[in-house]
Parts: C-alpha cells; structure tokens; sequence
C-alpha cells in the first residue's frame, strides 16, 4: 500500500489534475461555451452505437438496434 501512495506517485497525480484543470479552464476561458459541448458535452449525449469514447460504448453498441425497438414500440403502443 505504500508504495502505491508514494510521494512521486501523489505528486504526479496533483501535476497532471492540475495540467488538466488549467488547460481546461484556459480553452474555456478562450472559446467558453462551445468549449465544453464540443470536447466534454458532446460525448454524453452521442447516440452512435460506433463510438468509442463513451463509457457505455460496448452496451449500447449490443443494444442498439433494440432500444430503438422499444422506444418505438413505446411511441406507437404507450401514447
């Protein structure tokens, strides 16, 4: 356990948070709103079965087709 909380580890850690959070709040400082859409925002309402990125990926990639099934049979028999 201690070798996993070193003090470079821990170090490396802050350094690279704090890279994130300044190059992230210096684009959105530059470019505002836009700025998160396109490179945080975006990503979590994608609905493309394809894409990587997102962390639901490999479940929506299975059910896709059938969650358009059910919302449409949803539409059509629910309303």
């Amino acid at each position: 356990m201690q070798d996993l909380l070193s003090r470079d580890r821990i170090c490396f850690a802050a350094t690279s948070a704090a890279t994130f959070v300044l190059l992230g709040a210096a684009c959105y400082a530059a470019y505002g709103d836009p700025f998160l859409q396109e490179t945080y925002l975006y990503h979590s309402g994608r609905k493309d079965p394809r894409h990587n990125f997102s962390i639901y990926f490999y479940n929506s990639y299975l059910t896709y087709e059938l969650r358009d099934k059910v919302s449409w049979y949803a539409l059509v028999h629910l309303t």
